[in-house]
């Protein structure tokens, strides 16, 4: 639980997430710029076609939005 804690913490969430030497965190999260610089890599070195997201957000506004940004993000990278 310690661990989950500190992973899911409020400053945690707060900051952009960065994929290092190809390890990707256990959440992807930050403004669509660096959404997009974290997410165009592996999908270019994956040749990924399709990206699953889950999310734990319980407002359907919140939820919509943050849908919204990862539709726009992901639909600005070429495959």
């Amino acid at each position: 639980m310690q661990q989950a804690r500190a992973e899911l913490s409020a400053s945690t969430k707060a900051r952009s997430s960065t994929i290092v030497d190809g390890v990707i965190p256990p959440q992807i999260s930050g403004t669509p710029t660096t959404l997009r610089a974290q997410l165009e890599p592996v999908i270019q070195d994956s040749g990924a076609i399709e990206i699953m997201v889950q999310d734990m957000l319980t407002d359907h506004t919140a939820r919509t939005r943050s849908r919204e940004i990862i539709a726009d993000v992901l639909g600005s990278i070429a495959i």
